[in-house]
């Protein structure tokens, strides 16, 4: 459907990027001209293949490149984000994890995922429990992930 032809070109977009060292934002709006970032949830899927090939500072500036008048990044759009993050740069996720409560949004255990594994990937294994404790002051239920992911890092 729509979801992996956007997928699709995604990559092939960012192949071209690579390969050609077109700026970023030339790839944005080719994908805006032609009707691919439309919509909030066009963003939400751009971002999950941003994160699936770790291409983290496209990410961000995607992130960042949403709002008026197409979409203001959402709940979605902020941890599709987040899963850019890792390593080097778990203080990303976890700024970005921060942001959505300033925003008004109330992270949920899958964007606290999100935050635990970038931390984890990071060693940050005190900010992994951290988060973990924060989930429980939320009354966020851990699942399976949360756990594995807190057992994993520490």
């Amino acid at each position: 459907g729509d979801e992996s032809a956007l997928r699709r070109l995604g990559r092939a977009s960012l192949r071209v990027k690579k390969q050609a060292d077109v700026g970023f934002d030339v790839v944005v709006n080719f994908l805006r001209r032609r009707g691919l970032l439309a919509r909030r949830d066009d963003f939400a899927t751009a971002l999950t293949s941003l994160a699936d090939v770790r291409l983290w500072a496209e990410g961000l500036h995607l992130l960042w490149s949403m709002g008026p008048p197409v979409a203001e990044p959402d709940l979605i759009a902020f941890t599709a984000a987040m899963r850019c993050f890792g390593g080097k740069q778990w203080p990303i996720a976890l700024s970005i994890l921060m942001l959505m409560s300033g925003r008004g949004f109330d992270p949920d255990v899958v964007a606290y995922n999100c935050g635990l594994a970038a931390c984890g990937s990071g060693g940050q294994w005190q900010l992994v429990l951290a988060l973990f404790f924060m989930m429980a002051e939320r009354n966020l239920s851990p699942d399976v992930v949360t756990y594995n992911t807190v057992v994993s890092a520490c």
